[in-house]
């Protein structure tokens, strides 16, 4: 079986802290991609970025290569 890890991108901190905006992992054409790379056989991960505002690779490298 094939997988995928689709990462977002960086906001900013208002945005990422606001709690009326859905997580980064799940908006805009994620949620799309992942319903057909599914289809399509391919096991897909989209997992939310700490800090997504402020990125350092060590704590988002911890998340993409959980599992």
């Amino acid at each position: 079986m094939k997988n995928a890890i689709i990462l977002h991108g960086t906001c900013g901190e208002q945005e990422y802290n606001d709690p009326f905006q859905p997580p980064l992992s799940s908006n805009h054409w994620f949620p799309w991609l992942q319903k057909n790379l599914l289809i399509n056989g391919i096991h897909t991960r989209t997992p939310q970025m700490p800090l997504a505002y402020k990125p350092e690779y060590e704590l988002w490298q911890k998340e993409f290569e959980i599992n």
